[in-house]
């Protein structure tokens, strides 16, 4: 009778030392599920990053080539009023 009431304990042990160390597996996915979540919010995070970067870059190269063309047409309008006033200023000296 000695011998089964330590084959229950053991039984007993056994299943509740199974059932802590499924808990703890449980407990590690867990955190594993949760490190797997922070990284790939960490990798999307990087990835918006420099899509911000270069779509930052982007766009100020944008407003550079804007104010180029811009600053190309005023500098085309001054050589106009130049000629003009220098055909003006020719019919004027004929």
């Amino acid at each position: 009778k000695t011998e089964s009431v330590k084959d229950y304990f053991r039984k007993h042990t056994e299943s509740f030392k199974d059932g802590i160390r499924a808990r703890s597996y449980d407990i590690y996915g867990g955190l594993y599920d949760i490190g797997a979540v922070v990284s790939q919010a960490k990798v999307m995070f990087w990835r918006n990053f420099k899509d911000g970067l270069f779509a930052t870059y982007l766009g100020e190269n944008q407003r550079n080539v804007k104010t180029r063309k811009e600053k190309a047409k005023e500098h085309r309008e001054k050589a106009k009023n130049i000629r003009e006033s220098l055909k003006k200023s020719k019919v004027n000296h004929e």
